[in-house]
């Protein structure tokens, strides 16, 4: 069976293209499928991919990735000179060039939603492509429930019959015999430094914080063009001896055994594979409770805290309470794999398997 995903730019600091390149090498481990990956732009040299994906790049440079006519006769040619049984678009935003190209080439099309159907502006191309993919695809992927449950609201509404499918990502994560940490006081937070992942409110938290302890320390791995705005916040707000950018991480699971807590502030999220990875490393993890992902692997109350979004003053106060007690470090640490049964790899990669080869799960 022959299976091409595709992507804009694949390479390993990417957020879709880890999880990608995750299934892919899994899918290609088994019998009967050949596993193709399409992008605009490799960085080989970042790419993480087994040596039986084959790679294959539309030639797009940096600066032209955005031009979505330049994609139509490298795509054209493509589609003329090879033949897919199954097509899984990765981003509404490439959809429509995707399914204008492809949609008389035989090829079964789905659409892989890294996002939520609420995410970006209006008539744009991720809410153009979102909108054709119900309609038009033989199905679209989402990687949360509530984001699953999102799609199906606006398909009940419009009168479509969608074929909506829930999947979560599978993560590099290989689980080893971890014991928690619940003498660290550390508090530890991942992502790329952008807007969206809200560390500049990560900053408001760890304000208020120091006013009700000081014996904790906040490491925040991740590289991206807010470091500089970052480091000034930290310095005004006089946080340089307990908030610290520790820079990106190739092997980040390594360090989740020197800390006590993972704390999210994120605006949005598609998934946040880092909360999985984080429990899977038995700690106890604190959220804001936003579009989509925190609430479908932490109980509140019983292995984290969901947070209503943006409340600084909530968040401070359950770290706060969480640093204070190491009883209840430890018993959100038991029970901090309690929703992840979903996410094991032999479960993601079996609901893969259904939908490419039978078109359900």
């Amino acid at each position: 069976m022959k299976i091409a995903f595709t992507l804009g730019k694949l390479n390993s600091t990417s957020g879709v293209g880890k999880v990608v390149a995750n299934i892919v090498n899994a899918l290609g481990a088994k019998e009967g499928y050949e596993i193709s990956v399409i992008c605009n732009e490799a960085l080989k040299k970042h790419t993480k991919l087994a040596n039986y994906v084959e790679v294959i790049t539309l030639g797009i440079a940096r600066k032209q990735r955005t031009d979505w006519a330049l994609m139509v006769k490298p795509l054209k040619k493509l589609f003329m000179e090879r033949r897919f049984d199954v097509l899984v678009i990765s981003g509404m935003e490439f959809v429509p060039i995707y399914y204008f190209v492809a949609h008389r080439s035989g090829v079964r099309m789905y659409a892989w939603e890294h996002l939520n159907f609420g995410a970006g502006p209006n008539f744009r191309l991720e809410w153009i492509g979102k909108r054709l993919a119900v309609r038009k695809l033989q199905g679209v992927i989402s990687i949360t429930k509530r984001d699953h449950q999102y799609y199906r609201e606006y398909c009940e509404k419009k009168r479509i019959p969608g074929r909506l499918y829930q999947i979560y990502n599978l993560t590099a994560f290989k689980k080893t015999e971890i014991r928690y940490n619940s003498n660290s006081r550390k508090i530890i937070s991942v992502g790329y430094l952008s807007a969206i992942k809200g560390f500049d409110i990560l900053t408001d938290v760890a304000a208020s914080l120091l006013k009700k302890c000081d014996d904790w320390s906040w490491d925040i791995y991740g590289k991206g063009s807010e470091k500089e705005h970052l480091q000034s916040l930290i310095e005004r707000k006089h946080l340089e001896n307990h908030v610290f950018l520790k820079g990106y991480c190739e092997e980040i699971f390594e360090k989740y055994s020197e800390y006590g807590i993972f704390v999210l502030t994120s605006r949005k999220e598609g998934m946040g594979m880092v909360l999985v990875e984080a429990q899977k490393s038995k700690l106890p993890v604190v959220s804001f409770d936003i579009d989509c992902g925190p609430s479908d692997v932490i109980s509140d109350g019983k292995n984290g805290y969901l947070i209503r979004p943006f409340d600084v003053e909530s968040m401070a106060d359950k770290i706060a309470g969480l640093l204070q007690s190491k009883r209840l470090r430890e018993e959100f640490s038991k029970c901090s794999e309690k929703n992840l049964e979903e996410f094991e790899e032999k479960v993601i990669v079996k609901k893969w398997e259904c939908l490419l080869r039978d078109g359900k799960i």
